[in-house]
């Protein structure tokens, strides 16, 4: 099992450097969270998951020109 995990987390920092890449020529957009509020991928609890959706809510409306920009 620990095998299979370190070969996933390899596989995401692969995939992470592509799509950064891919960003800086244009060819992508690498929607994230403009910080890191503590919530982990098992973890939070009601109030750091809301406070997590309401920052990609407001990161969304933030970069509405860019997204909409790229998808026309």
């Amino acid at each position: 099992m620990r095998k299979q995990f370190r070969l996933r987390t390899g596989i995401y920092y692969e995939e992470k450097a592509k799509v950064e890449a891919l960003e800086e020529k244009g060819e992508a957009i690498f929607l994230r969270p403009s910080k890191d509020l503590g919530v982990k991928r098992f973890s939070g609890d009601y109030d750091q998951l809301n406070a997590l959706y309401d920052l990609g809510y407001q990161d969304s409306e933030d970069r509405k020109e860019q997204i909409l920009s790229f998808i026309q």
